[in-house]
């Protein structure tokens, strides 16, 4: 008898794939997910195109808005990265050592800028 390899326990998303969707029938969805799928489909109908913030924040919310910002279109966030990468290593030596506090950060990539450099300095971090 052949053993089957385990099933992967690390979720989909963090895997960078997208989240398991399949069809749904509309009797199958609830007033959230109808409400959910009528404000996107608006916000992508639109020009230019947005996705309501509030969709923004859970597992698929988040997996979509970091596929979002690789888009070529959305240079805001490459942009603050460039920014922080050139000066973080200014920022820490002129704070000194601080309590960093970054608020709605996401998957943190751009903190990640800070904190290295926060932590490359003779400071305590």
């Amino acid at each position: 008898m052949r053993s089957r390899r385990p099933a992967s326990t690390t979720p989909p998303i963090a895997r960078g794939e997208p989240p398991p969707t399949g069809p749904l029938s509309t009797a199958q969805l609830d007033l959230a997910t109808l409400e959910f799928a009528r404000a996107v489909a608006r916000g992508l109908n639109d020009t230019p195109r947005w996705v309501p913030s509030r969709f923004l924040y859970d597992a698929r919310g988040s997996w979509l808005f970091e596929r979002i910002c690789q888009l070529p279109e959305y240079y805001l966030t490459r942009t603050e990265a460039a920014i922080l990468a050139a000066h973080a290593a200014a920022v820490a030596q002129t704070t000194g050592p601080v309590t960093l506090i970054e608020l709605g950060s996401g998957s943190s990539a751009k903190t990640r800028h800070l904190l290295d450099a926060y932590a490359g300095s003779a400071e305590t971090v």
